[in-house]
Order: C-alpha cells, then structure tokens, then sequence
C-alpha cells in the first residue's frame, strides 16, 4: 500500500495579510487578529459604516464584487436624526423669520392695528394698551429710533419689554403684555443708551430733595423724617397757636395775624398741603413698582389714576361689607332659631 503523503501546509495569502481600511500590512495572521480589535480599527469602520448610510446611492450605483443579489437595509432610522433634521429646519426658519420681520412706523406693536402715521399710531398705542415712554424730555433719540427698538425686542427675540420673558410666538408675547400691562418699560441699563443719564441722575438726585434739616423728600414724594424732630416741631405747632390767639385785639401783630389766617391764600396754601399729602398716603399704599410706573407722570394724571384706584377699592370693599353682613344676618337667624324654637321630638315610651 501506498503511504499517503500529509497535505502541504498552505501559507497565508499576502492580500489576506493587508488592512486596506487602515492601508496596513502584517506579517503573520495573529497580528492581522490583533489589529482588527484594537480600538483604531474599530473607529475606523464605525465611520465608514456612518459615511455609508448617509450616501446610499453612491453605494447602489458601485459594482458588486459577489454574485449574491443585494440586500436591502432592514434597520429602521432612528428617531433622534429626523429631530435633529426637525430642529435644524426650525432654527433656518426661525432666523429666516427674524431677518424677515421689518420694521412699519405704522403697525402697533401689541395688536394688528395700523395706523395713517406715525403719530396716530403712538396714540393709539397710548391709548389702547397704555404704552407709557418714561421721561420723554431726557431722550436722546426720537421716538421713532425707540419704538424700532421696542419693535426689535417684541417681533426679533419675542421678548416682553417690562419683565423680559420669552415666549414661542410673537402673538403670544403681545398676549402676555396686554393681558397683563406690561405695555410699558422702565429706564434700565439696557435702555441707558436711548437717554441722557446724566441730565436725568441730575435730576433724580434732585427730587430727593431736603425740605429742611431734618426732613428728606424721596423721589415718590414720601417725606422721612425722624421722629423725635416729628414730635418736636408738632409741639412747636401747638405752643405757637396759643400765642398768636392770646395776642389782644388792640396790638397791630392781632390784626396782621388774622389777615393772615382769613386770607385766600392761607386758605389755598392749606388746601394744597392736604391734597399732597392725601396724593403722598395714597402713594405709599402702592407697590414700589406701580409707584416708579407713575412718577413720569404729571400731578394731574397721577392724582386722576389715584382717586380712581381708590374708587375701585372703595367699591370693592362696599361689596365685601354686603357680602359679610348677609352672611351675619343668616348666622342670626339660625342662632335665634335654635334658640327659641327648640323642636320636641315625641318619645315611644314602651310599657
């Protein structure tokens, strides 16, 4: 018998050597396996498969080195891209949106009012929406440059220019304004630039003015003072009033001191100093906020917009006062009831 002679060990291929992702050749086979899991190699083949499912039909169109018919990609996209797509659209549509808004001196700035001109429209939005342009005399600008700004802030950033919040949707920053009046703005760092802040600290700082030593009068027209000088010149009051009444009729200081006290303008002078200070109680009642909205006013307006605030708490606490006495008046009468006509109940009395 013929001995059968062992199979010829076949060396390993040179291009079954050779990584043509990394453009590498090795010697044996175990370096080759080596390679294939090291982290390179890895790297390089997620961005190859990345590079390949984003550019499938470059993929479709190369020739196929095997005979077996290509199969089509079962995986599914995943979500997260489409929402990246999706933002991606948005944020394009959202700057296009921003540089396609433009600025109409006509159009109000809280609903789709338009006006003939520019000054109409400033009334209307004075008006309607109670749009109030603090210290209009200390501007720098004309009105035009900050209502442009103003329109920046509402249609560009969506922005509320009182409390600065944002919202989605321009019409639901002008809901949030007119829905809770804020169809206003205050002289804040970012609108030192349209204002002369020196002319307007200058006069800031002379509203609080000194009355006399003792006596500071703040901006809001709340007078500080301390309270043993409050004391002290209450008694001076009161010890000057008898002096002048003790003084006999037949001395010329009694008939000046009566002229004085039955002039005109004694009498005007007294009834101003209550009125202040009627406007000063009712001041102080309010918010700090509400007070520094209505300092840019005039007097006029602002003793207006008081008596008519107080008109409507006045109101509000008649219907309360009512409310509460028809709840007392059927608390009495359930109360007598029990009281006198005591309900007797008849008892079985069984023998």
């Amino acid at each position: 018998m013929e001995e059968s002679s062992p199979a010829p060990i076949r060396e390993p291929d040179t291009a079954s050597l050779d990584c043509r992702l990394c453009s590498l050749t090795f010697r044996t086979v175990e370096e080759k396996r080596q390679h294939a899991k090291s982290e390179s190699h890895v790297h390089r083949i997620r961005c190859r498969i990345a590079e390949a499912a984003g550019s499938d039909p470059q993929l479709q169109s190369e020739p196929t080195k095997s005979s077996s018919p290509r199969r089509r990609p079962t995986s599914i996209p995943r979500q997260t891209d489409f929402e990246s797509s999706e933002e991606s659209a948005s944020d394009t549509s959202s700057s296009s949106d921003k540089e396609a808004v433009k600025f109409v001196a006509e159009d109000c700035l809280f609903c789709n009012h338009t006006s003939s001109n520019f000054n109409e429209n400033l009334a209307h939005m004075q008006q309607a929406h109670s749009l109030t342009v603090p210290f209009q005399s200390f501007l720098s600008v004309d009105l035009t440059t900050l209502i442009w700004f103003l329109h920046m802030v509402i249609f560009s950033y969506r922005e509320c220019i009182c409390c600065g919040k944002r919202r989605r949707t321009v019409e639901a920053v002008q809901h949030h304004m007119t829905s809770l009046g804020h169809c206003r703005f205050d002289v804040t760092e970012e609108m030192s630039g349209f204002y002369d802040m020196t002319a307007l600290s200058q006069q800031t700082a002379d509203n609080c003015s000194h009355v006399d030593d003792h006596t500071l009068r703040l901006p809001s027209g709340k007078l500080l003072a301390h309270r043993d000088h409050v004391n002290s010149d209450s008694r001076n009051r009161l010890r000057e009033k008898p002096t002048q009444a003790g003084i006999p009729s037949g001395l010329p200081g009694a008939a000046a001191a009566a002229e004085n006290e039955s002039s005109p303008w004694a009498l005007n002078l007294t009834k101003r100093d209550r009125k202040d200070q009627a406007l000063t109680t009712q001041l102080a009642r309010l918010r700090t906020g509400d007070q520094m909205g209505l300092m840019h006013l005039p007097e006029s307006q602002r003793r207006s917009l008081l008596a008519a605030h107080k008109k409507e708490l006045d109101k509000a606490k008649r219907a309360e006062r009512r409310i509460q006495s028809r709840l007392d008046n059927v608390g009495n009468n359930i109360a007598v009831h029990t009281k006198y006509y005591k309900q007797e109940v008849p008892v079985y009395m069984g023998g």
